[in-house]
């Protein structure tokens, strides 16, 4: 490979373009970047201004997220939220907390942040808003979507967009499970608990 300061051409790389490492890990290109900024992945710039991404984080990010996809899942429903309306998170911190349920709330404000969370813990079910700051919805929903080491992971979409605004921008995946704002927590109490009951008979 090109960008290898080793000899042998079967050498593992020191560091990878953008581009290549998004290849790598399957994700997009603006998540990679983003990733970079963020300090998610290492990386430094040529002198020409060009990224170039350390080798051993892109592998440290695929071995965590390998990692925790096999590994055993606590007895609690994980669930993620991605809401940027903190106001909106306090609801469903105090909606959350009132069902019946055994669940395991975490809360993200961002895609980015939402889809780094998502390879370190691997939550039963990601419940997001599409029109955020930064790394959008559709963004983190397509990324998930296409790649298949997530495809045990339920989303739910909750949002006030329009179905024609939602097409407008691409759509999303079809089969998937839409509410609209403002939030019916009782909906989502109900959808919480058929998947609960469905994860208690495959235990």
């Amino acid at each position: 490979m090109k960008n290898s300061t080793s000899n042998s051409a079967d050498a593992l790389p020191e560091f990878y373009s953008t581009r290549e490492a998004a290849e790598k890990l399957g994700l997009s290109l603006g998540t990679v970047q983003k990733m970079v900024e963020t300090g998610a992945l290492s990386a430094w710039k040529t002198a020409g201004g060009h990224r170039r991404v350390i080798a051993s984080s892109v592998t440290s990010y695929m071995t965590a997220r390998e990692s925790n996809i096999r590994a055993v899942r606590n007895q609690q429903l994980s669930i993620l939220v991605v809401e940027d309306d903190t106001e909106i998170q306090k609801l469903y911190a105090l909606n959350v907390a009132e069902w019946d349920l055994n669940v395991d709330l975490k809360l993200v404000g961002d895609g980015l942040t939402a889809l780094l969370h998502i390879a370190k813990h691997y939550p039963d079910l990601v419940i997001a808003d599409l029109r955020m700051k930064g790394l959008d919805g559709f963004e983190m929903i397509h990324t998930l979507h296409n790649d298949s080491s997530f495809d045990e992971i339920d989303i739910v979409v909750v949002t006030g967009m329009h179905k024609d605004e939602i097409a407008a921008r691409g759509g999303l995946p079809k089969g998937m499970t839409v509410l609209t704002k403002p939030i019916s927590f009782s909906t989502l109490e109900g959808y919480v608990k058929a998947k609960e009951a469905a994860r208690a008979r495959l235990q």
